[in-house]
């Protein structure tokens, strides 16, 4: 696991978008690793996770082995995000403005 340093606020709302509601997004204390103690000069430090909503999904607990996760879910896992990224690249696209506007065209022909 690593950590990731100086996100702007762009990259932040890309894994927010990614990880969706399906994960709880909190402020946790890490334990940093020798070689990136460094870069923060600290051991220590608070930063965001993504923690798995669903506290009663019975794959939460227990061992996780990554050589089985990569066989059986890997190549569907790099599909679906190739799948959100380019989704996401096409959303930049539109803008919010026109869509508020278009929303408050049709509530206002509905009076």
């Amino acid at each position: 696991m690593h950590v990731l340093f100086d996100l702007t606020d762009n990259e932040l709302e890309i894994f927010d978008e990614f990880e969706d509601v399906e994960y709880n997004k909190v402020l946790v204390e890490v334990l940093v690793l020798d070689n990136e103690i460094q870069q923060i000069r600290s051991n220590q430090l608070k930063a965001y996770a993504y923690v798995w909503a669903d506290v009663n999904d019975k794959d939460l607990h227990g061992e996780w082995d990554f050589e089985e996760w990569k066989n059986t879910h890997m190549n569907d896992f790099v599909n679906m995000s190739k799948s959100f990224i380019s989704n996401f690249r096409q959303s930049l696209g539109t803008r919010r403005v026109p869509i508020y506007e278009t929303f408050f065209e049709h509530g206002t022909n509905s009076e």
